[in-house]
């Protein structure tokens, strides 16, 4: 297996997280005998020096998961303020003028460019994923369900945008030389790409193992992120870490020539805080592996006194990272009897690999002992959203899995 960055040969055998089926992927009935198989998890790392990226020993074809897409950014109402907060940082920083446009890659249902509805700016989504309700209609809103490239924009006939934005999209890439290819012959200099993923640094820091999923081809640092842009005439303005999903990187990208100044300060941080924390060094890929192997064992003692004094748990929130969890742990529908869920696409079905079917928010008023909270990353929405769901005096044990597994009480206040 060779770099989908630079093209050199792999590390391979560093990081065995083993076979799983795609996450993704919600069944229609209760067993896996659908289109897609299971395949492996396990990561590798890029031999050469000089980009070191870090990225799935085994890349699918995620066409069959694109075109049953299941997820709708607006029916998470965190990650719509997410994505707002994300468009409103970049108007506090730099300037859209009437009748600009603001292009986003993998835009979904259209939730981050209905925060720039108003401006007077030319909106465009580009999308893969099939079977996408958009949240609005605007005049100057334009859909296009395909794969981005140059070509599928020049179709709109508009002119280079000035924002082009990409939220939980470039880690999919399987060939990120031809995405940035295509970027650049689309940009001009005016034109500021706005980049969010997940970041390696903080997925070695805080445990973050269901990041590995199938959709996730790609696991960059600061260090790999450069090592392609830089071949592709591309600078880095600056970079952020927030908290997103455990850790992600946001990154502000403009042509080499482009007279936008570069925060060099900024940059040299993390530049240096990868070399203290060996972030790109094999010896941390294989840490990370010997700690996933270590919190499966805690996990799975954990979750079985849970299974054992209450007879079973049900899940809350059935999301692809979850479903990640749900497999490595081997949880199946014995131990776990359904997973509540808010999604129209998965009430009904059975997720994929673990074959736990999901039903609709009604059964949150059903009397609950135990619960798995999938989505541990919005432990506060839904903590809160489980006190008004719980008799007041009682409680639920909620298992919560990542960074460290525990149980805390929630207590009803119905």
């Amino acid at each position: 297996m060779q770099c989908i960055s630079c093209g050199k040969t792999l590390n391979s055998n560093l990081c065995k997280i083993g076979e799983q089926f795609p996450s993704a992927i919600y069944n229609d009935d209760d067993n896996n005998k659908g289109a897609v198989k299971s395949t492996s998890l396990d990561l590798a790392i890029c031999s050469n020096q000089d980009c070191k990226l870090v990225q799935l020993n085994e890349i699918v074809n995620l066409d069959y998961v694109y075109s049953h897409y299941p997820y709708q950014t607006s029916t998470t109402a965190t990650m719509s303020l997410l994505l707002k907060e994300f468009a409103d940082q970049s108007l506090s920083k730099y300037v859209l003028l009437n009748g600009d446009v603001v292009l986003d890659i993998g835009g979904n249902d259209g939730t981050l460019l209905s925060f720039f509805s108003g401006t007077g700016s030319k909106l465009v989504n580009i999308d893969i994923a099939s079977g996408i309700q958009q949240v609005f209609n605007d005049a100057n809103y334009t859909y296009i369900n395909a794969k981005f490239s140059k070509l599928e924009y020049d179709k709109t006939k508009l002119k280079a945008p000035k924002f082009i934005f990409s939220s939980a999209v470039f880690y999919q890439l399987s060939d990120p030389n031809t995405f940035c290819s295509d970027l650049w012959n689309l940009m001009d200099d005016e034109s500021i790409f706005f980049l969010q993923m997940t970041y390696l640094g903080t997925m070695y820091k805080n445990n973050v193992y269901d990041n590995v999923v199938h959709e996730h081809l790609a696991y960059y640092s600061l260090f790999s992120l450069e090592s392609l842009l830089t071949r592709h005439k591309f600078k880095l303005v600056e970079i952020s870490i927030n908290e997103v999903y455990g850790g992600s990187m946001r990154a502000t990208i403009v042509k080499e020539s482009s007279r936008i100044k570069v925060n060099l300060e900024n940059l040299n941080n993390l530049r240096d805080l990868e070399k203290l924390n060996k972030v790109n060094e094999e010896k941390s890929l294989l840490n990370f592996a010997t700690n996933f192997n270590q919190w499966k064992h805690a996990a799975k003692k954990l979750l079985g006194d849970l299974i054992e004094k209450h007879k079973f748990v049900v899940g809350l929130g059935a999301s692809t990272k979850g479903n990640m969890l749900l497999q490595a742990l081997q949880i199946d529908k014995q131990s776990m009897n359904y997973i509540i869920d808010n999604n129209e696409k998965k009430i009904g079905t059975w997720t994929s690999g673990s074959l736990i079917p999901i039903v609709d928010e009604s059964y949150l008023t059903k009397p609950h002992r135990a619960i798995f909270l999938l989505p541990y990353y919005y432990l506060d929405f839904f903590q809160s959203l489980l006190k008004r769901s719980i008799p007041t005096g009682d409680h639920v044990d909620l298992f919560i899995p990542l960074p460290y597994p525990k149980v805390i009480k929630v207590w009803g206040v119905a």
